[in-house]
């Protein structure tokens, strides 16, 4: 496959024509912050997950990057972050990178804190982001205020508790656009 060294990652043109691109999320986090406001959320704790706190423009947002496999601790380390932005009303934006995980007790209380929380909330995926994972990261089934696919990025949702599959495994799968409608009720 050719490629070209694009500004964050590996932008490449697979044989089949599809685009990927891949990039760290770290690095992103960093970048789209204004200098010198990023405030680590226990960046000891749980690696998995980063959280910041930071100013975009000068407005307060709290961030929240995943890259990898989400481990426990950073679960909960992102719900208490999720809970804290909701309760000071800063806004949240999501980073998604390659991530995924299995359902555990604690990324169920991410799932639960970013479902709950009533400030804006802003999802961009850079990578392939699957499963439980993409769900707790405020994935289109938490219907985001904004959700924004990068070039090559794919998002999908594991659904099998929800949709009877009736032997279709086809069914069991459900594939995100980069357009998530907002939610019902909000301006």
């Amino acid at each position: 496959s050719s490629g070209i060294n694009a500004e964050y990652g590996w932008l490449a043109m697979q044989a089949d024509g599809v685009c990927t691109f891949t990039a760290d999320v770290n690095q992103i986090v960093v970048d789209i912050a204004d200098e010198g406001t990023q405030l680590d959320f226990k960046p000891l704790f749980g690696n998995g997950l980063k959280c910041s706190f930071a100013k975009l423009g000068g407005m307060k947002v709290g961030l929240v990057a995943g890259e990898g496999e989400i481990d426990g601790d950073g679960a909960l380390k992102a719900s208490n972050f999720v809970q804290i932005c909701q309760q000071t009303g800063i806004p949240l934006i999501f980073i998604q990178g390659n991530i995924t995980t299995s359902l555990t007790r604690e990324l169920a209380s991410l799932m639960r804190s970013v479902a709950i929380a009533t400030v804006p909330k802003i999802t961009l995926v850079t990578g392939n982001a699957a499963g439980h994972a993409y769900l707790a990261m405020n994935g289109g089934g938490l219907q985001p205020d904004l959700c924004y696919h990068w070039p090559g990025a794919r998002s999908r949702a594991q659904v099998t508790s929800l949709l009877s599959t009736a032997g279709n495994p086809a069914r069991t799968w459900c594939v995100m656009t980069s357009y998530c409608p907002r939610r019902p009720g909000k301006s």
